[in-house]
């Protein structure tokens, strides 16, 4: 068992040396060669499923997602009886994928604790894993051998027969699977280009109103720094006329009210003095008059 520790994509693995098991070994001699590398496959993969379960049931739960990508992914083999089979994050592995936060789970980060799982369901289900392995490839190899046995049978005859009739009808519908996926992205593919070229279209007659837009608001103000000098010019003309004109009318008014002051105190001064000259007159005629009704009487000495 290895776990790749800082090393993106992989994940906990399995190697099982089936050499140097004698009773596989001889088991595996009874059938052919694509059936055993089936039956090794399969084999391996269902001792690996307990190393995900546990690592399943390791794992931190939050969202779901990390639990859910946990599985069992068999390689490649490298020669006829060896064969590795891991428990990976994800199709990828760890650091990739959107499930590439396992990692961080598993080994840590200058800023959070690990939290491993893969590495204790490794230690925990290894042998365990080993075992149940070796079992299922025996048990898959008496399957394989039984099979065998029933199709040179006529029943098992007439089963490989419907076998061939389903996997022709299975890959006519296949076929026709692809041909609808085919036109579908076809179509989706003429739908994108045409989404495309009508994004272009209204991204150019949206650049062209914002030209036309910024060009219109330039103009406006332009004509308002125009309109607002005009107005500020005019203003002051404005005022200024209006300024001399108080000036002018401020002067009159002051000219006017000193002439008529003036004609107002000659016209009192005249006023006055006729009206002593009448007073004067008066007293005068009045002692007139006396001395004509009174003529021989004679004034009192004080």
């Amino acid at each position: 068992m290895a776990v790749s520790k800082r090393k993106a994509g992989g994940g906990v693995s399995v190697r099982i040396d089936i050499s140097g098991v004698e009773e596989i070994r001889a088991a595996l001699k009874r059938v052919g060669e694509g059936t055993r590398k089936r039956v090794i496959r399969e084999g391996m993969a269902v001792g690996m499923d307990l190393v995900t379960k546990a690592a399943r049931d390791l794992a931190p739960i939050r969202s779901g997602r990390l639990f859910k990508a946990i599985k069992t992914s068999v390689r490649k083999p490298k020669s006829k009886w060896k064969f590795i089979v891991q428990t990976r994050v994800g199709k990828l592995g760890l650091y990739k994928g959107k499930t590439f936060y396992g990692a961080f789970q598993e080994f840590g980060t200058k800023f959070m604790r690990p939290h491993p799982f893969l590495g204790p369901a490794k230690d925990r289900e290894q042998l365990r894993a080993a075992a149940t392995a070796r079992e299922a490839i025996l048990q898959g190899v008496e399957n394989e051998v039984i099979a065998a046995a029933f199709k040179k049978t006529s029943l098992g005859k007439l089963q490989t027969r419907w076998n061939r009739v389903s996997r022709a009808s299975s890959k006519i519908a296949k076929r026709s699977q692809r041909v609808v996926r085919k036109t579908s992205r076809v179509t989706k593919r003429a739908t994108k280009t045409v989404r495309k070229r009508y994004r272009s279209g209204s991204r150019a007659v949206t650049r062209q109103t914002k030209s036309v837009r910024r060009s219109a608001l330039r103009t406006v103000k332009t004509v308002r720094k125009a309109t607002v000098k005009r107005v500020k010019a005019v203003r002051k003309a404005t005022v200024k006329q209006v300024k001399v004109i108080r000036k002018a009318t401020t002067k009159r008014i002051r000219s006017t009210t000193k002439a008529a002051t003036k004609r107002q105190r000659t016209t009192t001064k005249a006023v006055r003095r006729l009206y002593k000259a009448t007073a004067k007159a008066k007293t005068t005629l009045q002692k007139r008059v006396r001395k004509i009704l009174n003529p021989g009487r004679k004034r009192r000495r004080r």
